[in-house]
């Protein structure tokens, strides 16, 4: 569907055609270069703005999928969270060396919470298999 263009972008390629034939009408050949590269310079402008209003309109239209809100936790939850992350590192008998494999448990951990799931044995088990398939 073809969307008619914002009034900032009709202004650009008004003031484009403006400077276009302000070259046409230029006396030396300076001048008409001038006013060329001010008309290029309208025309990148106004598809520099038509970009960031076609992105804008897709980011806040319902094509993008958007995470469930995130809820809080509250602070005995995270007793929960500590208890999933000593089982997935005995479980996978993790040595504390192992800095980016254990900050990737953590992370996965706690997005799962803050994402709504509650039930600790699915969050223990959704992170096993994504840590047993890198």
């Amino acid at each position: 569907m073809l969307k008619r263009p914002s009034e900032q972008i009709l202004t650009c390629h008004q003031r484009a055609a403006a400077c276009s034939d302000k070259a046409d009408a230029a006396g030396t050949a300076d001048l008409r270069q001038f006013w060329l590269d001010q008309e290029v310079r309208w025309i990148k402008l106004a598809t520099q703005l038509d970009f960031s209003e076609r992105l804008d309109a897709f980011v806040k239209s319902s094509a993008l999928a958007e995470r469930p809100a995130r809820r809080e936790v509250e602070r005995e939850g995270f007793d929960a969270l500590l208890a999933i992350y000593n089982r997935v590192c005995s479980a996978l008998n993790l040595h504390l060396e192992d800095e980016h494999l254990a900050r990737t448990i953590a992370r996965d951990i706690i997005e799962d919470v803050l994402d709504g799931e509650d039930d600790s044995e699915k969050i223990y088990e959704r992170v096993m298999r994504a840590v047993t398939r890198s």
